[in-house]
């Protein structure tokens, strides 16, 4: 939450900057708002369960993990995806 507060103004002055440097082009706000807060909630639900399954001790690299950590495995595969649908948004944006 502290890095949402953190990184949404920068957000906000990046769009006010965009949108008066070049004043052809219309941004539509609500999409590009939608796209920043659908890599931040990607990239968190990408990374944070590595690092809670780094917590409880599991090694890296392995090419077959227990049963009991596939959910968390899957969430981070639906932030990766999340991300990655995030990134087509913002190159369809620009």
């Amino acid at each position: 939450m502290t890095s949402y507060i953190i990184w949404q103004p920068y957000q906000n002055s990046t769009n006010h900057i965009m949108s008066t440097r070049i004043p052809i082009t219309i941004y539509n706000r609500i999409i590009q708002k939608t796209q920043f807060n659908l890599i931040f909630i990607g990239a968190n639900l990408t990374f944070l369960p590595q690092h809670f399954l780094g917590l409880n001790g599991i090694p890296r690299r392995y090419v077959d993990y227990r049963d009991t950590y596939s959910f968390i495995h899957t969430l981070s595969s639906l932030g990766s995806l999340l991300s990655l649908r995030a990134s087509i948004l913002f190159l369809a944006i620009i």
